[in-house]
């Protein structure tokens, strides 16, 4: 769906790349969740990059039509020397506090793969909507958090990239 250069996530000189595929069924438990998503990585080498991807990164919960995969960026944001991965997954489901309450919505959420670390798949950080302290917020309608992902150079001194996301 999407090709992402991401530079050098694995730290072997050459740059990596990614293929999102926001619609990709995942089988889980015996059970098909359509467009679940998946992000495939695919490591630079001397001869180039390899026809099966090294590394299948999915979302640490499954939803159906989470669409993981629809942005994919790549930078340093955790502040190793490694670029990270950025996946937005627009589609995602999860359980907020609105106006007190326990409510699920669907508003979209962020995920950060760290470079160095690809060998569990498993995300360092999400980044997801709010509405807590906010009263009379509610999600009518799906805000699509994460339809566009971007790393950016360090904005507010601290010595790390940004995560910067489209809604």
């Amino acid at each position: 769906y999407n090709v992402a250069a991401l530079g050098d996530v694995n730290g072997d000189g050459f740059d990596d790349f990614a293929v999102g595929a926001p619609g990709a069924i995942d089988i889980l438990a015996g059970t098909t969740i359509v467009g679940a998503g998946a992000v495939f990585v695919y490591f630079g080498s001397a001869t180039g990059p390899s026809t099966t991807p090294s590394k299948v990164l999915r979302a640490n919960t499954v939803n159906t039509y989470a669409l993981f995969g629809f942005s994919i960026a790549g930078g340093n944001v955790i502040g190793n020397s490694r670029n990270d991965i950025i996946v937005g997954a627009p589609g995602d489901s999860y359980s907020i506090l609105l106006n007190g309450l326990p409510t699920n919505v669907t508003a979209g959420k962020v995920y950060i793969f760290r470079g160095e670390d690809l060998t569990t798949a498993n995300p360092i950080a999400t980044v997801s909507l709010s509405a807590a302290g906010t009263p009379g917020t509610s999600f009518s309608v799906n805000p699509l958090f994460g339809f566009s992902v971007a790393a950016a150079e360090d904005m507010n001194g601290d010595g790390l990239g940004e995560v910067v996301v489209g809604s």
